[in-house]
């Protein structure tokens, strides 16, 4: 499953908009207040219309009624709110059937969503689809090989704010389709991960009983699926060996290289943070495609969206987040937002757009490779220097400018304290200076 293309009509602040998505990462970046979360909630919205053809769905993230644009008018010099529908999601992309456009709406406040197909974009009544060839359930429910996408939305609160408390119970860990559960909300669902990784421990762990009273060889048992669980995650987490849930300790434990042990709980928020949003895209794919075992991982389809890809991460980190991801899972569209220009100078090209304040979004072609400070500058429209000390640099060009020589070379020593002496600008202030105290400064 993959969106082409997303489209939201009175969405919260967008009146009208319209973003086309790269087949394997979007990058959005822009000031706060441009959109870019509203957009990932959109594109949580048209996610939906997959699950909302489940019968047995309840995590098909309709549009909520808070969703709807407000805008003021005047009445007599009077300022009022008024709301504006109908609120509508359009998306186009790959389906299980193909190429499909389809869209959700909310047409009013005592309306409930709506989800069908639309017609080279019209903006007309929905007919009524499916998103799934006929059967698809009674395939699922038989353990037929059927592929489904994995679908999730990571939010900035997704390591301190959980899923509403529900421990699944070990009868629903069967099913398929509880790699859907709670997919599409924004905040974390360690629970469930938690709940499939020890239910899979403790199937382990009595099979190697099982081998131990028959006399057979312990290493015939294996768990492919905590193996391909484990092995992505540990692809996005520097240093990790593997992930796991400790049946003595009753908790998720983390081995890395150098033969050290942590409790998940643990680990630093950016540790966390990281590990746990790979491994649940991990165990979700896996969980939705048993029959691909320990590739599930690499061979999954889907949608991920996550919002602040670069959240409590080390700068080292950043550099790297979004290569990680693609790696671990190939078959995977990523959608992300960032404010890091470590992140955004690792994007591949082509990948970034830029949400302006006018909720307009724009592709940025050139930005791999740039170094921070003209990413903070040219794309993000923020000063690379505190003013003053803008102020100072400005100042030693002003010096070296006027041949005051002296003032310079005093305060271009307090800048390289400052500043340090490999600084770029304090590199070139310096032979600049020198250049002029030789007489051949340059024109």
């Amino acid at each position: 499953m993959r969106i082409d293309e997303i489209r939201l009509i009175n969405f919260r602040a967008f009146e009208r908009f319209a973003l086309h998505l790269e087949p394997r990462l979007t990058v959005l970046v822009g000031r706060n207040g441009t959109g870019k979360t509203t957009v990932l909630e959109g594109l949580a919205v048209a996610l939906g219309a997959w699950l909302s053809f489940f019968n047995a769905s309840r995590d098909d993230r309709p549009i909520p009624k808070s969703a709807a644009r407000f805008v003021t008018t005047m009445h007599g010099g009077v300022p009022s709110m008024a709301t504006c529908y109908p609120v509508r999601v359009e998306a186009s992309g790959e389906t299980p059937l193909g190429h499909v456009e389809w869209a959700r709406e909310l047409r009013g406040a005592d309306s409930r969503t709506t989800t069908g197909v639309t017609k080279s974009g019209r903006e007309g009544p929905l007919e009524a689809t499916r998103f799934m060839p006929r059967g698809i359930e009674d395939a699922i429910s038989g353990a037929k090989a059927v592929a489904l996408p994995v679908l999730a939305y990571y939010g900035t609160g997704r390591l301190w704010h959980h899923k509403r408390d529900r421990n699944p119970e070990r009868a629903s860990l069967k099913s398929r389709l509880q790699g859907y559960r709670a997919a599409l909300e924004a905040a974390s669902d360690q629970k469930g991960f938690e709940a499939w990784m020890a239910w899979r421990e403790e199937d382990r762990v009595q099979r190697l009983a099982r081998a131990a009273e028959e006399g057979r060889p312990l290493t015939e048992v294996r768990s492919p699926e905590l193996e391909g669980v484990s092995a992505a995650a540990c692809t996005c987490l520097e240093g990790a060996r593997r992930i796991y849930y400790s049946a003595n300790h009753q908790e998720l434990r983390v081995d890395f290289v150098d033969g050290s042990s942590l409790p998940f709980v643990a680990l630093s928020d950016g540790q966390r943070n990281l590990i746990a949003v790979a491994a649940d895209i991990a165990w979700r794919a896996t969980q939705l495609n048993p029959s691909l075992g320990a590739e599930a991982p690499a061979r999954a389809t889907g949608v991920v969206l996550i919002d602040e890809v670069d959240l409590h991460l080390h700068p080292a980190w950043q550099w790297r987040v979004l290569d990680d991801l693609l790696r671990a899972f190939p078959g995977i569209q990523f959608v992300v937002t960032t404010h890091s220009p470590q992140v955004m100078s690792a994007a591949p090209r082509g990948s970034v757009r830029l949400l302006d304040p006018d909720h307009q979004a724009h592709r940025v072609e050139r930005i791999a490779g740039k170094d921070t400070n003209t990413i903070l500058e040219d794309i993000l429209g923020a000063p690379s220097r505190l003013k003053e000390t803008r102020e100072k640099l400005d100042e030693l060009a002003r010096l070296i400018d006027d041949g005051q020589l002296a003032e310079a070379k005093a305060l271009l020593a307090e800048l390289s304290g400052l500043l340090g002496e490999d600084d770029a600008q304090v590199v070139a202030a310096r032979w600049e200076l020198s250049m002029a105290e030789t007489g051949d400064a340059p024109d």
